[in-house]
């Protein structure tokens, strides 16, 4: 980032500061400080790992069927965002789009080739919790607001919430229509 000239070295050295103390990947830090934006970041990361940028738009409308392919369990443990099927093959938005069991667990899983795609842990944790409920930390979402202001991640209705429903999982009482 610094050979590109998207940050200096003192920015760098203070985000990682700020990632000692808070954690989190360099990324989430120089976005936090705002030394870098979002857009910036995901399309430095791509040409670093060589994988396409899952931008915020397009982890925006990811169809409930693609959704429910991989299980929540792989999700949440490889930090894993499918995104669309084409051909035989699925893509998967990831934070680490060189993390080969995660991919090779998310093949096994859906029986579908996988294309990785890379984007910020920011956006990989708003729709880990948006599609498949994994709460996300504080930090992560007063990041997102502040991040969605400029560009607006909509919220998922209570019938996309319910039309979602992923496989290997319980149906909740309110969803059969038992009573509580």
């Amino acid at each position: 980032l610094v050979q590109r000239g998207l940050i200096d070295d003192a920015q760098l050295q203070r985000a990682l500061n700020a990632q000692l103390v808070y954690g989190g990947h360099l990324g989430t830090c120089l976005i936090e400080q705002g030394f870098l934006g979002e857009h910036d970041l995901g399309e430095a990361l791509a040409d670093i790992y060589g994988f396409p940028y899952a931008t915020v738009e397009i982890m925006q409308d990811i169809p409930g069927p693609v959704i429910e392919c991989v299980p929540r369990k792989i999700v949440e443990k490889h930090c894993v965002v499918p995104l669309r099927i084409d051909n035989g093959a699925l893509d998967v938005a990831m934070i680490d789009p060189k993390n080969i069991p995660g991919l090779d667990e998310v093949a096994f899983a859906t029986g579908l080739r996988t294309n990785p795609w890379v984007a910020p842990e920011i956006r990989i944790f708003q729709a880990m919790e948006r599609y498949y409920g994994v709460p996300r930390r504080l930090r992560f979402i007063a990041l997102c607001r502040e991040l969605d202001r400029e560009q607006p991640f909509k919220p998922p209705t209570d019938v996309e919430i319910r039309s979602t429903s992923r496989p290997n999982e319980p149906r909740k009482p309110e969803d059969s229509g038992e009573v509580i």
